[in-house]
């Protein structure tokens, strides 16, 4: 696995790999990649209830399909944190 966890290049030369990076550029560029997963994951999410509304009944209670909606749209929902 590469150090970088995206191509945009973090961790960068303003920090260790295990510290966290402040420099304004680095914000950014995590900022960009929240922004860029958030979208597909929303995506994702209208995806699975678009597909998923064509499942007969029995199948979307066997296989929770409203409960993994209910868990997407959640996970969406979370905010992270301010550290620093």
């Amino acid at each position: 696995m590469s150090s970088q966890p995206f191509k945009t290049g973090y961790p960068c030369e303003h920090a260790t790999a295990s510290e966290r990076c402040y420099h304004p550029d680095c914000v950014r560029l995590w900022e960009a990649e929240v922004t860029r997963l958030r979208e597909a994951l929303t995506d994702a999410i209208e995806c699975v209830a678009s597909w998923g509304a064509y499942a007969d009944d029995y199948f979307k209670e066997k296989w929770g399909l409203e409960g993994d909606l209910v868990r997407l749209r959640a996970a969406l929902a979370v905010e992270e944190p301010d550290e620093q």
